[in-house]
């Protein structure tokens, strides 16, 4: 079965977040609970992968991000401080 779950991330340069193989990364990063998070959607019963994700904040190096392989999900203002974070998935 399909489902929406919701993945949290943590304030990073990369990270690897484990979701069921094959799940589609909706182009939508916001803060829930003053947490950063995305949500995909995926196949309940598949066998779970590592997927990358790349955090930057305004004004930090971009030279190791290939626009032709990561994804933009969005950009974020968090609650504490109004820091600016774009998030991209590989």
């Amino acid at each position: 079965m399909k489902t929406t779950w919701k993945f949290p991330l943590g304030i990073e340069d990369r990270q690897t977040v484990k979701m069921p193989k094959g799940a589609y990364v909706l182009p939508s990063a916001q803060t829930q609970f003053d947490r950063l998070t995305v949500w995909a959607i995926v196949d309940d019963k598949a066998p779970m992968e590592d997927r990358e994700f790349r955090i930057a904040g305004t004004g930090h190096p971009l030279d190791d991000l290939n626009p032709a392989d990561w994804k933009f999900l969005g950009t974020v203002q968090m609650m504490d401080g109004g820091l600016i974070w774009h998030v991209f998935v590989k």
